[in-house]
């Protein structure tokens, strides 16, 4: 793309530029974040009087980590391919119909690191940007424990009321962990596993009684399947039941799936 432009730059030159810029700019990132957690939180941000998504989660991925010492045969070094879980972060702006904003671009950021990290940079951007004084703040999410034991001291540290932040799990990844509870039973034919799925997913997304119709069924199927399968997917729901209506959510224009 230089070249075509009349540029003459190897490609080392432009690597050595390249990380330059990326770690200049996370310095700046880090001490704007960092000062925000010692200012108030601005009662102008670019958040405030808004409708907010905020949304987490986590991946896989691998990191080349390059051996000392001994080169190989060819003059090479050696590599590992350790795996890695990069931790994601969006701040989305809605409309009042609940979709992003297209007018207003969303704040992408993540970092390969522990998930207290991963908070304290979201809590910085949510201080930084006001979401204390959002109309609504809406944080979307999987299941994961990591995630949503943080989420009370998210709210306390970035000074967002009570009655501001509502929480939703994410319907895919809900729809996703029933899926793949039913399909443990033996019990039941791929056909009759499939259509109890296709049952319960209907009523989870469209009934307003969509979660007590999801845990009656599992209470029956605790009856007859062995293992702890069926009772852990039944805590699961019960732990976040208030969640999952996802009927309320939408008529309120909440985001469901993220």
């Amino acid at each position: 793309m230089p070249a075509r432009r009349g540029l003459a730059c190897d490609v080392s030159s432009l690597v050595r530029i390249s990380t330059a810029t990326a770690e200049a700019s996370i310095r700046l990132r880090d001490a704007a974040l960092a000062a925000a957690l010692r200012v108030p939180v601005p009662r102008d941000g670019p958040l405030a009087g808004k409708r907010v998504r905020v949304s987490l989660d986590g991946g896989r991925v691998r990191l080349r980590r390059t051996h000392r010492g001994r080169k190989t045969a060819k003059g090479r070094h050696g590599f590992s391919t350790p795996w890695r879980e990069p931790r994601l972060l969006v701040i989305d702006i809605l409309d009042e119909q609940g979709r992003p904003d297209r007018l207003r671009l969303p704040l992408y950021d993540g970092l390969i690191g522990g998930a207290e990290a991963v908070w304290a940079l979201l809590i910085g951007y949510l201080r930084l940007l006001g979401a204390a004084y959002a109309d609504v703040v809406e944080f979307i999410a999987d299941g994961a424990e990591w995630i949503w034991k943080r989420v009370e001291r998210l709210r306390t540290l970035a000074e967002i009321p009570p009655s501001t932040l509502v929480e939703v799990l994410d319907f895919y990844h809900a729809s996703q962990y029933l899926y793949e509870t039913i399909a443990t039973g033996r019990r039941l034919s791929k056909a009759q596993c499939r259509t109890l799925y296709k049952r319960l997913r209907h009523a989870l997304r469209h009934q307003a009684d969509g979660v007590e119709v999801v845990m009656e069924a599992l209470r029956a199927l605790a009856t007859t399947w062995r293992g702890k399968v069926i009772t852990r997917a039944l805590r699961y729901v019960e732990t976040h039941a208030h969640r999952m209506r996802y009927v309320a959510l939408e008529a309120r224009k909440y985001h469901s799936i993220n």
